[in-house]
């Protein structure tokens, strides 16, 4: 799209001004936020960034970005593999906007929580119907393995 630059920064606010989708969230770029979250900012994620900002998967694609990038670091799985599993998750889940995003994970996290209070609950009361028994006593002739007859 000739917006291209040797500098990320300056490339993403280049991309900022020409993508309309990009222009309302000046304040908190993707890239700077990567790089305080997750860390190193290298080619390969800039590349793969980029596809997901440009490829029309959201409609507020920085800020599913961002949303993925803390997801990431707030699970202290501090790597691009694990932001892109949560951008997979949300172009799979059709969430396509900040509020989405949120609404999903606030739900997951609700289930979650309801997931341990049943688990807790399950094992709260889980008790023995009756004492266990003895084993039954079977009267039977040693078996011959080896046929030996012995």
């Amino acid at each position: 799209n000739g917006v291209h630059s040797s500098d990320p920064l300056l490339n993403k606010t280049k991309l900022n001004n020409h993508n309309p989708h990009h222009a309302h969230t000046r304040e908190e770029n993707p890239i700077a936020v990567y790089e305080q979250e997750i860390g190193k900012f290298t080619d390969t994620i800039k590349d793969a960034m980029f596809d997901w900002l440009d490829g029309g998967y959201f409609d507020e694609p920085d800020g599913i970005m961002i949303a993925a990038i803390k997801e990431a670091a707030l699970n202290e799985k501090r790597s691009w593999v694990y932001v892109d599993r949560v951008l997979n998750a949300c172009r799979r889940e059709n969430v396509r906007t900040v509020a989405q995003f949120e609404e999903k994970k606030q739900a997951f996290q609700a289930r979650k929580q309801q997931e341990q209070a049943n688990t807790k609950h399950r094992h709260l009361h889980v008790v023995r119907s009756e004492e266990p028994k003895e084993r039954p006593v079977v009267d039977r002739e040693p078996i011959d393995l080896l046929g030996m007859g012995g």
